[in-house]
């Protein structure tokens, strides 16, 4: 049986799907049973992702400090995100259920 994996390919879209993503792991990850210790707390995911959105609000002006840090903030929330998709890996022990609680998704068996 192979194990269950976190989807990252949400990682490399648009950065309002990552917002979005960012946003139902925390919601999803607050107060959830399965994961009471992440390495990033909800309220620490979602700091980083409010920090996010305020910077790409200003990076729309296209100036260069502004998308400079857009990209930070960005930075910032995927490496979040990673390290919570892999606690959820481990936590999770195999159960496709209990993953999905995470507010993440499953990556497909090949």
């Amino acid at each position: 049986m192979s194990s269950l994996k976190v989807s990252r390919e949400f990682l490399d879209g648009p950065v309002a799907k990552i917002i979005n993503q960012a946003t139902k792991v925390a919601e999803s990850m607050n107060g959830n049973k399965n994961f009471p210790i992440p390495p990033i707390s909800p309220d620490g995911l979602q700091s980083v992702v409010n920090d996010l959105k305020l910077m790409e609000t200003k990076a729309k002006d296209k100036k260069q400090q502004h998308i400079i840090n857009r990209d930070v903030a960005l930075a910032d929330v995927q490496d979040f995100l990673l390290q919570n998709a892999t606690y959820v890996e481990n936590a999770s022990k195999n159960d496709l259920v209990v993953l999905l609680s995470s507010g993440f998704e499953a990556k497909p068996n090949p």
